[in-house]
């Protein structure tokens, strides 16, 4: 039965982008086993009041 590594490939994509020009060595895109994926970033706010 082959496997299909369509999301990998494409989450290894994600990450290489996401990584652009990011020279700190964290990732972006973490992975959870035997949940999926997750997005590790620190959020900042900014207050758009005007």
């Amino acid at each position: 039965m082959p496997f299909d590594r369509t999301i990998d490939v494409r989450i290894g994509h994600l990450r290489r982008r996401l990584s652009n020009g990011v020279t700190d060595g964290k990732q972006l895109l973490k992975t959870v086993r035997g949940a999926g994926y997750m997005l590790a970033s620190e959020v900042t706010y900014k207050d758009l009041a005007v």
